[in-house]
Parts: structure tokens; C-alpha cells; sequence
């Protein structure tokens, strides 16, 4: 069978039209986490949505509860990720409904001990590892970091098993394509594992664009390269080659086979707020874009605005399952984009 560049069909990764957008007055996601799948649910900080539609099945405020860590019998498992000093850290467990967004239950710990980590709280780093911080959900048992086992549907405790913390730490899922490929490692192809894809975020020489002389804020460039068994390159792909700017961060690019998704600005995305104080900068109004680059060829196939007018919105592609990429514009919009067919 031809493919469709042979015959000359335009060739598409996504549908151009987001299936479903959704606006939060509040924001989508909760400090540090981001938005995702879940079945057949969207979930966010703090609300869900039906995948397939966007229909908003419900929306409720957490006051502490920020950071999902696992769903499973019908109940979110949740954490609070804070900052406190030189600290980042989770702490606590909170168990939410998944069919109303109703907080079911907190847990501390046990007894004296659950007031004293509560009154050291200003030291995350020190105690979060005897409180019930939850680091996994396992057939309706809620592993804590303190070795406290926890039933899932009312937070009591069930069994306290230090060796299963140990095994659960031990066994974490392998690590996905995307996140090889961020971290600086070789993917093999799925059709070729001989060829291995690779991908480089880098600050731009500043003769990139020599008007700027802004050094504390370099605009980024994105590197896709394929390389042989021998390191020969196949072809290598810079995002400042089509004349646009990168991010540096993990939700700029996600990579699902055959293609690389990237989110990219005509424009540098911040600027100074003071030309005599480069270090303080702000978000700058570009027009963003999805760029979806086919591994197989080297070559963007397709260019889809995210927005219609320029913005100073930062884009995000939040979570990529087999229905398509959920995207964000900012802190408050989401949509999701299918994947053609």
C-alpha cells in the first residue's frame, strides 16, 4: 500500500481542530503537577472531565491536597507538594472522590506523632518520610513513604511494611520514551531499533539573533537527531532552522511514535522587563505552534497554530495517550487534539 506522501496526500498527525477546549476561572493544575489522563477521565487541580467530550463532571476547591499520585477504586490519591526554604517536598495524604471531586478522607499518622509532624511541618525535608505521604496505589492500598499501608476507600491503616516501601521504590515503572529522550538518552525506532532518535535543548548562540544581547535569558533551540549503530547521522532537525524559539522544559516536546510534538514560538518566549536588568523578565506576545516532526523522514509534516492571535501565554502539552495530546495555553485553557485518522 502507498503512503500517503507517495500519493500525494497531504499527510496530518492531528486533527487542526481541537476536539474540546476547557476554561478554569481558578487554574488547571496545582503547584509543580500538571494535567492528565486517567482512564477515561481528564483530571486537574482540581477538577475532571470526561476525555472523550470535555464535559465537566465536576469542579471543587482543595485547600491543601495539590499533587495526584495514583487513582484506583474510584478514589483519587492525593498529596500536598510545598516549598518551604531550601525544600520541595510531599507531605500528607488526602483521599478524594472520583465521581464528585469530595475530599473522603486525610492522613497524618498515628496518635502524639500525628500533631508533632504537623507542628515540624516548616522542615519538610526532616519528617516527610514518617508522616503518610503517599508514593503509590496498589489494588485499593495506599503505600506510604513512613511504611504505613492505607485502605484507599477511608484512610484507615491496614499494615505498616517498610519492606514493601522498599520494594515499591525499587520497582518503579521503567521509564517512558518521552522521558528517556529528555533526559538525554537514545531511543531506538519501533520500526528500526538500529536507528536511535535523540533530542537536545540548548541555550541559541547569540548570533542567532545578534539584536539581543541578553545573556541571562538566552532563548532556547530544540535538536532532534537520528543517528545509526555508529553514531552516523541520519538527519538532524533544529527548531531555529524554521525560524522558531523552544522551551526547555519537559512539557515543550513529547515523543510518540512515529512523531515528536513541539511547541514552538515565533518569538523569543520572555523578554526583560528592564533592558538595564535582563535577569527580570516577562512572557513575550508570539504566536505559538504545534509542530509535528516524523522520525522517519527528518521532516515537520505538519504546522498547526495553537492560538489565533499572538499571546503571551505559555503552551504546555500536558499528557499524550492513545485519543490524542491534551495541550494548555497558560494557566487557566485546555484542549485536546486528536490524533487523525
Amino acid at each position: 500500500m502507498s503512503s500517503p506522501a507517495e500519493t500525494g496526500q497531504r499527510m496530518r498527525a492531528i486533527d487542526p481542530e481541537p476536539a474540546w477546549r476547557y476554561e478554569s476561572r481558578t487554574g488547571i493544575s496545582g503547584y509543580l503537577s500538571h494535567v492528565d489522563f486517567y482512564g477515561p477521565y481528564v483530571i486537574g487541580q482540581w477538577f475532571c472531565l470526561d476525555a472523550a467530550t470535555g464535559a465537566i463532571i465536576w469542579r471543587r476547591a482543595q485547600k491543601q491536597a495539590n499533587e495526584i499520585i495514583g487513582v484506583d477504586a474510584g478514589v483519587i490519591v492525593a498529596s500536598e507538594m510545598m516549598t518551604v526554604s531550601c525544600w520541595t517536598a510531599s507531605i500528607g495524604c488526602y483521599g478524594i472522590s472520583l465521581v464528585t471531586g469530595e475530599l473522603l478522607w486525610t492522613s497524618d499518622s498515628d496518635g502524639i506523632r500525628k500533631y508533632l509532624w504537623k507542628a515540624l511541618e516548616c522542615i519538610p525535608g526532616l519528617i516527610n518520610e514518617f508522616r503518610d505521604t503517599p508514593i503509590a496505589v496498589e489494588n485499593g492500598e495506599v503505600i506510604c513513604a513512613s511504611g504505613r499501608i492505607l485502605d484507599i476507600h477511608n484512610g484507615r491503616r491496614i499494615a505498616h511494611d517498610r519492606k514493601r516501601v522498599e520494594r515499591v521504590r525499587e520497582d518503579k515503572p521503567d521509564k517512558s520514551d518521552a522521558e528517556r529522550l529528555y533526559y538525554g538518552e537514545r531511543v531506538p525506532l519501533q520500526d528500526n531499533p538500529s536507528l536511535r532518535l535523540s533530542i537536545d535543548t540548548r541555550p541559541l548562540s547569540k548570533d542567532v539573533e545578534p539584536q539581543d544581547n541578553y545573556d541571562d535569558i538566552p532563548p532556547y533551540d530544540l535538536r532532534l537527531r537520528l543517528v545509526d549503530r555508529d553514531g552516523a547521522p541520519q538527519w538532524l532537525y533544529s527548531v531555529s532552522d524554521d525560524g522558531y524559539f523552544a522551551e526547555g522544559n519537559f512539557y515543550a516536546s513529547r515523543y510518540q511514535y512515529p512523531y515528536v510534538y513541539i511547541i514552538a514560538y515565533d518569538k523569543r518566549p520572555y523578554i526583560p522587563i528592564d533592558e538595564e536588568k535582563p535577569g527580570y523578565v516577562r512572557r513575550n506576545t508570539a504566536q505559538c505552534r504545534l509542530l509535528a516532526l516524523d522520525v522517519r523522514q527528518g521532516k515537520v509534516i505538519q504546522n498547526t497554530p495553537l492560538a489565533e492571535t499572538p499571546t503571551a501565554n505559555e503552551y504546555r502539552i500536558e499528557a499524550i495517550n492513545d485519543q490524542g495530546l491534551l495541550i494548555s495555553g497558560g494557566s487557566r485553557h485546555l484542549q485536546l487534539f486528536r490524533f487523525a485518522r
